[in-house]
């Protein structure tokens, strides 16, 4: 259970700050508002972003919203919707989440005085409910907030950091080529499909296709990162083990190992200057 209560706080003009809503009813500490009171309620240069502490056990996002009207006592209306996290959590999704939420409380308050007008203010501690149930279920909701609004809300994780891509390595492909082009549309990777055959190197492909090695590595990176493709070393003749097994696995022909193999890639490989290596069978 990633989030483990929310608080909806707020500044009453006559008593200060305090909890308007809290879900589950009583799972903050004795006592323990007042010590983060300043971070939920803070001054308006800290309100509409969110704050990130870490107390009383837990790992605590905070997204003070001010809404500047003359409407309103004092002409601002200040208050704030809490996350309460476990305290290992990344809390990097949850904050976008945080901040997309508290839009759509200070969207729905301006339309229709959602926070304001005290018959709507009641069906808050629902929705809060609704909202951390689901997150905790399902990294999402979709709760309805009156009858023409809902809360949409979807936890966003990171992208993978991609896997280097050097430029002397060979990507082989683990999916047929169309099956990929049908699955992303993207002109780049289609361009760079074309030129991965098992034998190319990576700056070859980039050379071939005429695009930048940077943009070809990224390409391939992200084939790398959805098991879509390997990379193998063939510098210097040498044909590793796996090399063979992806060859096979990955639909090309692979010929039955010969001892001319080692013979026809150091002819290409070494230079008549250089002394040959032994022609030893590498199978």
């Amino acid at each position: 259970m990633a989030i483990r209560g929310i608080v909806f706080s707020e500044f009453d003009s006559t008593k200060g700050p305090q909890i308007a809503y809290e879900v589950p009813v009583g799972f903050l500490p004795t006592g323990g508002f007042k010590v983060i009171e300043k971070f939920l309620i803070p001054k308006v240069q800290l309100c509409n972003r969110v704050i990130s502490i870490v107390a009383m056990g837990f790992r605590i996002l905070s997204y003070p919203v001010n809404i500047s009207n003359p409407k309103y006592y004092r002409n601002h209306l200040l208050f704030n919707i809490t996350f309460f996290l476990e305290p290992k959590i990344d809390p990097l999704p949850y904050e976008s989440l945080l901040a997309r939420f508290c839009s759509y409380i200070r969207t729905l308050e301006i339309e229709s005085g959602l926070v304001v007008n005290k018959a709507t203010k009641q069906s808050l501690p629902a929705l809060l409910t609704k909202v951390m149930e689901e997150i905790n279920m399902n990294s999402g909701c979709l709760v309805a907030a009156d009858p023409a609004n809902a809360v949409h809300l979807q936890v966003t994780r990171p992208p993978p950091t991609l896997p280097p891509v050097p430029p002397h390595m060979v990507p082989i492909l683990l999916v047929d080529a169309s099956t990929i082009k049908q699955a992303v549309d993207d002109i780049v990777l289609h361009e760079v499909l074309h030129h991965i055959d098992g034998r190319a190197f990576v700056k070859r492909i980039a050379h071939c296709v005429g695009m930048p090695l940077p943009l070809v590595q990224q390409c391939i990176a992200c084939l790398l990162a959805a098991n879509l493709a390997v990379l193998a070393d063939v510098r210097g003749g040498l044909c590793h083990g796996p090399f063979a097994y992806l060859m096979r696995i990955s639909g090309f022909e692979w010929y039955p190992p010969s001892p001319h193999i080692h013979i026809h890639t150091t002819q290409h490989t070494h230079p008549p200057s250089h002394s040959r290596p032994l022609d030893v069978s590498l199978f």
